[in-house]
């Protein structure tokens, strides 16, 4: 993507309609008109080519006297266009069809009906700036673990290029309120909220929100009835975990943002009318935005039902993003996206009572304190509240602090204040912030919205600045022994670099040097540096310019070049020396190891005397350190002897050999992380085996907790020869239950690894399950590991197939099925082929097909069901589903 300057592409704006309606296949465009409070109005267009859109391009701009002016945004060249075909090999369903399979090529919770399918064709530029033709999809999995699952997959071979979780969350009278806030009352306390009224009969909707009560279910779209005998039409159901009628909170907060999004920026929240389901599932502590609707849990032990005025504007604005800037729910577009819901919290607030307390559900929470803080989000002791902290993978919620924290500091800027605060964020989210923003650009889109209204932006620019976020800069990035040459500008012009150093940098300068004129040169760590403050200035007479640079943690380093007069022809250049690989010692780790994306550190060590297996593990920290060990040299991202490749830095390699065998270590940086702990153990073979915990079939271990990263083992002997021949010889093993994630895995003989295993389930959460076909007589051993906390997790271990649906899961190998099941595939598959290639036996085959489908959904094993309809569907591309790269 590059910067937009050819004004004479975008269409003539002079009849918006006709611009609307003249679809062209290549170029630009009308795609929306927002008209400011003080009357400018922005033009915002969207690429396309050959037709279809090209995801993130697109350009605002102001229009008059027949001509584009004030151009902001980015566009695909079309130099990186010729040779590309925008015709897909698959279909929209066929892509629907792989976005629900799970990694193995099953089917994400089989058995659920999904709901609000989406699929759109887009141009999307991949991580290395390759245009690829891709669908993007997403649809609603209600129950008890509800789920949003988004995908982007290769319209011309099938792949699964991407993968993430994308479920935001988080006139009657009648109560409201809980036993934190104190019962208040709709129609004394505060306004009534508007009904329906048929004869002695209230409906809780009207032109802007309806209210439904799900009753402890998962789905339903009909607007709760109550009986209103007299005229204050009075509703008080129901009363339940120490709120007082979450219905009536609901469709009055309901009401509420709508009026404040109408009243402050003349915008209906959504484009159509808002949806408020209460009372979902039984115990659910969350409430979310499923594309369509605003759903609300009644809390458990921790909340109070999820309805407050907080939660419900933070659920509707999810809907207000998807409309307008569709941020992506990952990385930092994630972050801004939970971050503008949080704000839009904090105005609802605003306009509902004229203050706010800087607390994200403090009226929810059963304990003191709130779920996210404003002021200093770290307070939760998990969020961020500066950029320089973030890393990739990093949950939303967390990275949302970056952005919340700068909404604070610009409404308690002279002449903000809350309302104008909101306003320059709610513009920047309909004219500038696209899918992939990042800090910077969305920054610099809340920082034009403030320009385009007349707004101080230096005073944005201030507040970003203070959380490391820095609007509408250019960037240039430096490599050590890399220059950066040609450099030029005028008299107090200013020209911005930055640059990361890894843990194992001994020392390391900045040069600046050659050319014509005088230009200075400064430098700071984790800030742009300035002329009063900076970790070193050199400020010479030409420019010769020279700093040392200190060696201070993970962050980054930002410098400066400033013209003291004119210069011209300057290079710059970074230069670090690297410390030789550090060697291991057995039970002592190094720690605090850190390193930005794609940095490589190297170790050493050797099998000492009386050994032959080591154990080489990383821990703690954050971010994402990938761990690759190497025999005789040093290993690399394509040679190596063990890479468990896992998300986050929780990763382990075992290795053999005699005494005095030399292995090498490399930390890769995945992405950006910082924290980490690596540690060299002795290994004694069979040490975990003897220490692992008997399971018996059929019999649940109960009550398994553990932190990120615990390993807790288990034996389970089968006896195979004790089957009969008309029973299942597989064995299932699944967690279930409790909170948090943990993962599941099982080796035959051995203690299954990371990276050694005949099976895994690595699914979010703990719902996990793998299945052994035609198991042997042998010791199948199990590992639990935390890939977050968890608690209260059950293990257990089923035999002869009487355990059933399977989720998905990884092996490293699987056997046949057995004779039963091949012949009902076939007689299945027989039916699909009559179905569908022969209508004249339409009625016969759909009776045949009903039955197999009923004696698979009652008997059979594995998961054929799913894969045989998948074929029978048409999604004969299911299999060429690719797997996530990590986790």
């Amino acid at each position: 993507m590059q910067p937009f300057t050819q004004s004479s592409l975008l269409p003539d704006a002079s009849q918006p309609l006709s611009a609307f309606l003249k679809g062209e296949q290549d170029g630009f465009r009308l795609h929306r008109i927002v008209t400011l409070p003080n009357g400018k109005t922005k033009y915002v267009h969207q690429q396309y080519f050959q037709g279809v859109r090209v995801r993130n391009a697109r350009v605002i701009s102001e229009f008059s006297t027949g001509r584009h002016a004030q151009l902001q945004g980015k566009a695909l060249q079309d130099i990186e266009m010729t040779p590309f075909d925008a015709y897909p090999s698959i279909s929209e369903d066929q892509a629907l069809a792989m976005s629900r399979q799970g990694k193995a090529g099953v089917p994400l919770r089989p058995y659920k009906e999904v709901e609000n399918e989406r699929s759109e064709l887009v141009i999307w530029l991949d991580e290395q700036n390759k245009p690829r033709l891709v669908y993007v999809t997403n649809f609603f999995i209600p129950g008890r673990k509800p789920s949003r699952p988004y995908a982007i997959i290769d319209a011309k071979t099938g792949e699964v290029l991407k993968r993430w979780e994308g479920l935001a969350h988080v006139s009657g009278r009648g109560p409201g309120g809980n036993a934190k806030t104190g019962q208040y009352y709709y129609g004394i306390d505060y306004s009534a909220f508007e009904v329906q009224k048929t004869g002695n009969k209230c409906k809780m909707t009207n032109d802007y929100v309806s209210t439904v009560n799900l009753n402890h279910g998962t789905t339903g779209s009909t607007p709760f009835t109550y009986d209103c005998t007299d005229n204050t039409n009075t509703n008080t159901y129901k009363e339940i975990n120490g709120a007082y009628s979450p219905l009536n909170d609901a469709h009055f907060f309901g009401k509420l943002v709508f009026d404040m999004y109408q009243d402050w920026f003349s915008v209906a929240p959504l484009s159509f009318k808002l949806v408020m389901r209460v009372h979902y599932g039984n115990n659910y502590e969350n409430a979310f935005w499923n594309g369509s609707s605003m759903t609300f849990g009644d809390g458990g032990s921790s909340f109070y039902p999820l309805v407050d005025v907080n939660v419900s504007a933070h659920e509707v604005s999810h809907g207000f993003t998807e409309q307008n800037s569709d941020l992506d729910y990952y990385g930092m577009s994630g972050g801004i996206n939970e971050a503008f819901s949080d704000i839009a919290g904090e105005a609802a607030e605003f306009y509902w009572k004229g203050s706010v307390d800087w607390t994200v559900g403090s009226d929810i929470m059963k304990l003191a304190g709130g779920l996210r803080y404003f002021i200093n989000p770290s307070d939760d002791g998990r969020s961020i509240g500066h950029a320089s902290q973030y890393s990739e993978g990093m949950d939303v919620h967390y990275s949302s602090g970056v952005f919340n924290r700068a909404f604070y500091l610009l409404s308690e800027e002279y002449g903000w204040g809350v309302q104008k605060a909101f306003e320059v964020f709610v513009r920047a989210n309909q004219l500038y912030w696209d899918s992939g923003t990042d800090f910077d650009e969305g920054g610099c889109g809340v920082k034009n919205a403030a320009s385009d209204l007349g707004y101080e932006t230096a005073d944005v620019e201030g507040a970003f600045n203070q959380v490391g976020v820095y609007p509408c800069r250019q960037m240039t990035t430096l490599t050590s022994g890399t220059p950066v040459s040609g450099l030029s500008g005028g008299a107090g012009e200013q020209l911005h670099f930055s640059f990361s150093l890894p843990s194992n940098v001994s020392n390391a300068s900045l040069r600046l040097s050659g050319g014509s004129g005088n230009a200075d040169l400064i430098l700071k760590y984790n800030l742009p540096p300035s002329g009063a403050d900076y970790d070193c200035i050199s400020d010479t007479s030409n420019n010769e310019e020279y700093c040392d640079v200190v060696v201070q943690g993970p962050g980054q380093y930002y410098a400066i070049i400033s013209g003291q007069q004119a210069f011209d022809a300057v290079t710059i250049q970074l230069d670090t020396v690297l410390l030789p690989p550090q060697v291991l010692q057995v039970d002592s780790p190094l720690t605090n190891i850190f390193g930005t994306k794609d940095d490589e550190l190297f170790y050493s060590f050797t099998i000492p005397q009386g050994q032959t297996s080591m154990r080489v593990e990383t821990s703690g920290g954050s971010g994402d350190a990938d761990l690759y060990v190497n025999e005789g040299s040093q290993p690399s991202r394509t040679q190596y002897d063990c890479r468990p490749f896992r998300f986050g830095n929780n990763e382990e390699c075992i290795v053999t050999g005699v005494p005095g065998t030399e292995f090498y270590v490399m930390l890769h940086a995945y992405s950006t992380y910082q924290g980490v702990t690596l540690s060299l153990i002795n290994y004694q073979e069979g040490e975990i085996e003897s220490s692992a915990m008997s399971i018996t079939s059929g019999e649940p271990v109960t009550g398994l907790n553990g932190v990120s990263g615990d390993k807790l083992y288990f034996v389970f002997n089968h006896d195979a020869s004790a089957a009969t021949e008309s029973l299942n010889q597989g064995l299932q093993f699944s967690l279930a239950g409790g909170s948090g994630d943990a993962d599941l895995f099982v080796r035959k003989d051995k203690a299954p690894t990371l990276s050694e295993y005949d099976c895994r389930s690595i699914q979010l959460g703990t719902s996990e399950s793998c299945h052994i076909e035609q198991a042997e007589t042998a010791q199948y051993y199990v590992m639990v590991h935390g890939a977050s906390g968890f608690s209260d997790v059950t293990l257990q271990v089923n035999s002869h197939g009487d355990s059933q649906d399977i989720p998905p899961t990884e092996s490293s190998g699987g056997g046949g099925g057995g004779s039963v099941d091949k012949l009902m595939t076939l007689l299945l598959l027989f039916s699909c082929f009559v179905l569908f290639n022969h209508q004249r036996n339409t009625l016969i085959s759909r009776h045949l097909f009903s039955i197999l489908y009923l004696v698979f959904l009652c008997g059979t094993r594995d998961n054929i069901l799913p894969r045989v309809s998948a074929i029978c569907s048409g999604s004969s591309y299911f299999l060429m589903a690719g797997r996530s790269r990590k986790r």
